[in-house]
């Protein structure tokens, strides 16, 4: 087949069978689009005559298209009365969806990557007249759909618009949109009784098969489906051969629908490569390969087009990619572009980059050149500003691992797929629908997949490979008390006893009640405060090394309290030890940049290395006794980051065998991140503030409520704390506190002063004025 298609043997003729075959039967089959590809690539001449209509008959009638022959007409009336009756240009699938949605209330389904599911879920979301919770499984995309909302939203001041479920500016809201992930959606039935939601959207509801956050995406299933009765719920999935097992799995049978689309709208080409250059290859069909004549990454980076390399974490840690790709990061021209630029200044700014003081950054010397790195340990905050400068169209090159395949909206123009061997099947998929995704211009869209010779086997079975979600939710399959570590929690759905105000199951509130904490609690406090105010890192550290010691074993056992098992195993101890001096920063108020540069002086025993250069050049050791002594000091190796409790957990280790100097401050950036966001603020935050709560109650002690507001929002000070929960963050804060006359639960009063405000500034706060 691929001979006779780029050879152009009866090239027009077979253009025009695949579109009658598309007209009959929707564009389900890959190989019509695989062709449709190769004749658009090769043959555009031919192609163009026919490409208008084959958009009409893939559905794209969002595209402004004239219609040039009778079939175009037919479904340009088609159109028509789709957008007569829905008041959208809706594709044929996104229009069902649609329907089914507002006929049923509970409603599951699976589309392939470029369905239009993003466009769908924003007419819902404006259209809705309720409140809105949008559930999706990282954090990354929160952000991602809280851009897109407040878009939608701009105009309307009465919206309230949070990635977070809280109750505040409640004389200015008349209706809340919340944003959340599984681990966030619990704070959503504290305020449960001032909501009136309309519709719950499950954005990759696949996550319910995650061994470990399934659990908590089940939870909230569940507690949805008993207190919010009436409200409509979306299941989506990209990929997924049988999405009514997701209604399945909750017993949902009434007023409910479910439907697998497999219509696509974007083509692919796939290459196979190898040291003897590139390789055209089908895994629709079998047929023989066809050699490139031409490089095609070296031809879409000359293009200015963009690739995505999927590529194993640890390459990306160890900067192996950069030998491996090196001709492509070389052809990579440094930029030039201010709005790129800007970019990358904010970057360095927010990740306390100095070169001048040995904090250099791989991260942005790489975006210099146009080349990306895309990660889940790469702070959020510095991966949106990434995502933005790609979508900007800065980006050259995409060295990502598997945070691309949860649905974040990044298209490419081909994916290479440097790594097989622990995708499974449905995340194989979403990468390869990063490449070609559709876009609004009147053209079809084709991408590229491009897969190493030697993982080309593997490549195809996983290809080929269907992907079924369990008809049997995991909270049935753990009710057996086996795993301790979530039976609280799924007992607590069973029996109706999930501690709202804690967010703990009630369970472990009495384990907290029964234990002995007072004496652990009152010497924390006694520690931590001096004159009522928390102490300094100054006299913290003034304090002493058995006093410290002490802070970390009171903390590390307090944190324990609420557990089912009676001790941590040796990982989880390491991993707590670890991170308490980082949670100890953070109670102190240090900023993220300066909690990296902290560790990173620790970590790279920065002091070390001024003794032995201080020697050098007071001349009392030779340059090759310096450079030896520096090679031989090994950077300081600690506990890998890894959320707990987990009695599965093995001990691992980061920064071992890393000489000092040779200390990457980007690496230290990373682990920093892991500690901050899956040790302290997904696994201790709200145990330690539940027995903190649980010791003010009994005391009265209000330096407890202090200490929680450190560990919960790293701040004490009420107005900084009513900002954060208004969706400010501490750099946002720190330029708009001072024009802040009053701001509590109802609103935000600002002062005349917010005038002088830059536009840009003006506009973080628009939606509050």
């Amino acid at each position: 087949m691929l001979n006779s298609i780029i050879a152009g043997d009866r090239v027009e003729e077979e253009i025009c069978r695949r579109i009658s075959i598309i007209h009959s039967q929707g564009p389900v089959n890959a190989v019509d689009l695989e062709f449709l590809s190769y004749a658009k690539k090769f043959h555009q001449p031919v192609f163009s005559k026919y490409e208008s209509k084959l958009l009409y008959v893939l559905g794209q009638f969002y595209k402004s298209l004239e219609p040039r022959s009778f079939i175009e007409t037919v479904y340009n009336l088609y159109s028509e009365g789709i957008s007569k009756e829905l008041d959208e240009y809706f594709t044929p699938v996104q229009a069902s969806i649609y329907l089914q949605i507002k006929a049923k209330k509970y409603f599951s389904f699976s589309a392939p990557t470029s369905a239009g599911k993003s466009y769908l879920f924003r007419t819902l979301i404006k259209r809705e007249k309720k409140d809105i919770v949008i559930v999706v499984p990282s954090r990354a995309l929160i952000s991602e759909y809280y851009k897109a909302v407040m878009e939608i939203v701009e105009d309307s001041n009465e919206i309230l618009v949070l990635q977070f479920a809280d109750n505040i500016n409640t004389k200015k809201t008349e209706r809340r949109i919340y944003i959340v992930t599984p681990e966030r959606a619990i704070e959503l039935f504290k305020i449960s009784r001032h909501l009136s939601i309309g519709l719950f959207l499950m954005d990759e509801a696949h996550i319910s098969e995650d061994p470990s956050r399934g659990i908590k995406f089940d939870w909230f299933v569940r507690r949805i489906g008993e207190e919010f009765k009436d409200a409509k719920k979306v299941f989506a999935h990209p990929f997924v051969e049988n999405p009514e097992a997701q209604l399945k799995k909750h017993f949902i049978q009434e007023e409910s629908a479910s439907e697998n689309f497999r219509q696509a709208s974007v083509g692919k080409i796939f290459l196979e490569r190898s040291a003897d250059g590139f390789k055209y290859f089908s895994p629709n069909i079998e047929c023989d390969d066809v050699l490139s004549k031409t490089d095609p990454v070296m031809s879409i980076i000359k293009n200015k087009g963009s690739v995505l390399i999927y590529i194993a974490k640890s390459k990306l840690y160890e900067d192996e990619f950069d030998a491996q790709f090196l001709p492509y990061i070389k052809s990579c021209p440094q930029i030039r572009d201010d709005g790129a630029k800007k970019i990358i200044s904010e970057l360095a700014e927010y990740l306390g980059v100095d070169s001048s003081e040995d904090k250099k950054s791989d991260l942005l010397e790489y975006m210099r050149k146009g080349v990306v790195i895309h990660h889940g340990s790469i702070p959020l905050k510095a991966r949106l500003l990434i995502e933005e400068f790609v979508r900007a169209g800065y980006a050259r090159i995409c060295f990502a691992t598997s945070t691309l395949n949860q649905g974040i909206n990044m298209p490419f123009d081909a994916v290479w797929l440097a790594r097989i061997d622990r995708l499974k099947p449905l995340d194989l998929k979403n990468l390869i629908g990063r490449s070609g995704r559709s876009q609004k211009n009147d053209v079809f869209d084709f991408g590229y997949t491009i897969v190493e010779s030697d993982k080309r086997e593997l490549f195809l079975q996983k290809y080929n490979q269907a992907f079924e979600i369990s008809e049997q939710s995991q909270l049935e399959l753990l009710s057996t008390g086996k795993d301790e570590d979530v039976f609280d929690l799924v007992e607590s759905l069973k029996n109706n006893s999930f501690n709202d105000n804690l967010f703990l199951p009630q369970s472990q509130v009495d384990r907290i009640k029964a234990a002995d904490i007072n004496g652990d609690v009152s010497f924390l406090l006694d520690s931590f405060f001096g004159q009522n105010e928390v102490i300094t890192g100054n006299q913290y550290n003034a304090l002493g090394e058995s006093r410290r010691k002490k802070i970390k074993e009171t903390l590390g056992r307090l944190y324990s309290v609420h557990l089912i098992r009676q001790e941590l195993t040796t990982a989880e101890k390491s991993v707590l030890s670890t991170a308490i001096p980082i949670l100890l920063w953070r109670i102190q108020g240090k900023s993220f940049s300066q909690i990296v540069s902290m560790r990173f002086a620790y970590l790279s025993r920065k002091d070390e290395q001024k003794i032995i250069k201080k020697r050098l050049k007071n001349k009392e050791i030779k340059k090759g006794e310096a450079k030896e002594l520096l090679s031989k000091l090994e950077a300081r190796v600690q506990t890998a980051p890894a959320p707990i409790p987990d009695k599965r957990l093995s001990r691992s280790w980061s920064f071992t065998k890393t000489a000092a100097e040779d200390l990457s401050y980007d690496h230290v950036i990373y682990d920093t991140y892991d500690y901050l966001d899956k040790v302290i603020s997904l696994s201790m935050v709200d145990p330690l503030c539940a027995v903190f709560e649980v010791y003010f109650e009994r005391s009265k002690d209000e330096r407890a409520k202090k200490l929680i507001n450190f560990i919960r929002y790293g701040t004490d000070d009420s107005i900084e704390i009513y900002l954060l929960r208004y969706g400010f963050d501490f750099e946002e804060i720190e330029w708009l506190k001072p024009h802040i006359e009053q701001v509590n639960t109802e609103e935000i009063v600002f002062a005349n002063t917010i005038k002088k405000l830059s536009d840009e500034k003006l506009k973080v706060i628009q939606r509050y004025i």
